[in-house]
């Protein structure tokens, strides 16, 4: 019986650090397009060019942009 609360006990654990990274995520990811919007019809390419480090394209559509701060969203 204790070996299945441990066994539970570290299920939850994951799922609770699962849940507060997809949150932190989500942060990022309104915190990026709060600056977007910000910069308005003001942004252009030299913009992106101090944002955005690299993009990594990966297959079934998914993007990683990693900006030149370190912060990496996925689209």
């Amino acid at each position: 019986m204790y070996g299945e609360y441990e066994r539970l006990d570290t299920e939850v654990k994951w799922l609770e650090r699962e849940i507060e990274a997809g949150k932190a995520g989500e942060r990022r990811i309104r915190e990026f397009i709060k600056s977007l919007m910000a910069a308005g019809e003001k942004f252009n390419e030299d913009d992106w060019r101090v944002m955005v480090e690299k993009v990594t394209v990966y297959p079934h559509k998914r993007m990683v942009f990693t900006l030149t701060t370190g912060m990496e969203i996925e689209v």
